[in-house]
């Protein structure tokens, strides 16, 4: 490999695995190679891609490890003509997950909190009211859940109410600069890195448009498309579940913790420390998924029955893992409903804030409510005052479909309180 090569390889790797993690699986899976019997710890992802291009050249495996790490990560251009170089030929990828990769259209993902602090910063130009009223006005039209598309079939007559519910002395131009923004807004509308939209009214025209520019006139900064979060694919059923998810439609954990929590829960049995150390980002969910679809069952059952790695699951354990998640949350269509599900409207929203704040006041007891609840606590911000805290696990209960469940529980905890009972009546 000569220095042109070795440059080349060298960008390639660090271009497609850039942490150590992900060269660490990529080898571990596409070679069956462990990083830290050939690299040191604790040192730069550079200098570790420099000792593992010295174990390639020394082993005379160059063409074969890259070739297994492109099978890892197959579409990255760099890694494939970094592989042409090597072996001189034609790279021919095949790559089984483009068919399942999940694909979403934005439309339908809920408006994202930069994209909504933008456009308050436009509405305020358009309707040329304070922040409060523009505020207020949002707030009329945009819920915790709406979406892009929800948002975009909201009617002029519902915008012209909601302006002249919040805003004071709105004229009928302000309200038509309004909707003109509202049918600008989208899912694709770029922002600036100080959070401005690229939606901007013509000086010479007076009509509002979405800019041409690529950077924001006023602030002078580069227009990037909002990141929108991926869906997960489950790992039993290969569906497509929107971010935030829980649970397939077979009731069986999506994320690693909750199969984690679930085997601890019902089986006592859960991922040992060594699996971090030693796969970095192969998480639990990859391993049903591969022991599943049997997907490098040699590489995985010699990693779980490594007798020096100390790991929970022998090798039996390994071949019923999968019937155990299956019949882990079996469905009960029979099983009585602790509370009759209603709609959960804005006002019960709120008056179920009050109340969680009231009954429940503190961070502690808050934080045993969310785990009462089967919600998601890593995503529930406990900072801040009692009322915030309820306001963030009443957003990650509707996220995942759980505020019945939620409800339930509380009313559990307070079987004879008023506030609590008085929410379905909000």
């Amino acid at each position: 490999m000569n220095g042109q090569t070795h440059k080349a390889v060298t960008e390639a790797l660090l271009a497609a695995f850039p942490s150590r993690s992900e060269l660490s699986r990529a080898l571990l899976f596409g070679c069956e190679l462990r990083l830290n019997e050939i690299a040191g710890d604790g040192i730069p992802l550079p200098a570790v891609v420099g000792e593992l291009l010295t174990y390639m050249n020394s082993q005379g495996v160059a063409a074969t490890v890259l070739k297994g790490l492109l099978r890892q990560n197959p579409l990255n251009p760099k890694l494939q003509s970094a592989v042409a170089l090597v072996t001189g030929s034609p790279i021919e990828v095949t790559t089984p997950t483009q068919e399942s990769t999940p694909t979403v259209s934005n439309a339908n993902q809920k408006i994202h909190s930069v994209h909504r602090m933008g456009l308050l910063a436009v509405l305020c130009r358009a309707l040329k009211a304070p922040r409060e009223e523009v505020e207020g006005f949002l707030d009329e039209l945009i819920e915790s859940d709406t979406t892009y598309k929800g948002l975009a079939d909201i009617d002029r007559d519902t915008i012209s109410d909601a302006a002249r519910a919040t805003v004071r002395g709105v004229k009928a131009i302000q309200i038509n600069n309004a909707v003109k923004v509202l049918q600008l807004f989208g899912p694709e509308i770029k922002v600036s890195e100080k959070g401005r939209l690229n939606i901007v009214k013509n000086e010479l025209t007076g009509e509002w448009e979405v800019s041409s520019r690529t950077t924001d006139a006023e602030d002078g900064t580069l227009y990037k498309a909002v990141e929108f979060p991926k869906p997960i694919v489950g790992w039993y059923d290969e569906k497509t579940y929107p971010m935030g998810a829980l649970v397939d439609d077979n009731d069986l954990p999506l994320t690693s913790e909750g199969i984690e929590s679930l085997l601890q829960r019902n089986y006592q049995m859960g991922a040992h420390p060594w699996w971090s150390r030693n796969l970095g980002n192969f998480s639990v969910v990859d391993l049903c998924r591969a022991l599943k679809d049997g997907k490098q069952p040699v590489q995985i059952f010699k990693i779980l029955i490594d007798p020096l790695s100390n790991f929970c699951l022998r090798e039996q354990d390994c071949q019923i893992f999968i019937e155990k998640m299956k019949t882990a949350v079996p469905k009960n269509t029979d099983a009585p409903s602790t509370t009759q599900s209603f709609e959960w409207t804005r006002e019960r929203k709120i008056a179920l804030r009050k109340a969680l704040t009231k009954l429940f006041p503190s961070s502690s007891k808050l934080r045993t409510l969310v785990s009462d609840s089967a919600l998601n606590t890593s995503r529930v911000d406990f900072n801040g005052a009692e009322e915030s805290i309820a306001f963030s696990i009443i957003q990650e209960a509707e996220s995942a479909q759980k505020l019945d469940k939620l409800y339930a529980v509380a009313l559990s905890e307070w079987p004879n309180s008023t506030i609590l009972r008085d929410v379905r009546l909000a």
